[in-house]
């Protein structure tokens, strides 16, 4: 399987695990029916245990870097791939920062609406110029 394969299969389960209190298990079930390696269902789920454990952390980030939106206005769509992308960028050194933000736009062309690939692409941005200040404040 694809990391990307993989990513959006952790974007689904995020959106289901928000939109429909899943668990885990459950929100990969939804997420994704076919049969998944055990090495790709590890990196799977471990993501996103790692993004719903530091959740209030993600999610007072995006508060900050969304300027006048409060979390709860923000599309489920974007605010699920702001969530994800922002744990790649902030726990997973060996993905680049540019590729993250360029599968979160690739993935807003997809599933959210037409004003959601600018609006990932700059608020991942910006976070990404600010990182070093992010990362101290951790």
């Amino acid at each position: 399987m694809t990391r990307r394969s993989a990513r959006e299969i952790i974007f689904k389960m995020l959106f289901a695990y928000e939109s429909g209190e899943n668990t885990p298990e459950e929100s990969l079930s939804i997420a994704w029916e076919k049969p998944i390696e055990e090495k790709d269902k590890e990196y799977i789920l471990r993501v996103f245990e790692g993004v719903i454990k530091n959740l209030d952390l993600i999610d007072g980030i995006i508060q900050k870097y969304t300027i006048d939106w409060k979390l709860e206005r923000l599309l489920l769509t974007d605010k699920t791939l702001l969530r994800l992308a922002i744990y790649e960028i902030l726990f997973l050194e060996e993905i680049p920062e540019g590729v993250s933000i360029n599968e979160a736009v690739e993935l807003a062309k997809v599933y959210g609406d037409l004003k959601s690939p600018k609006f990932i692409n700059g608020v991942l941005g910006a976070i990404v110029r600010d990182l070093d200040k992010i990362k101290e404040n951790i």
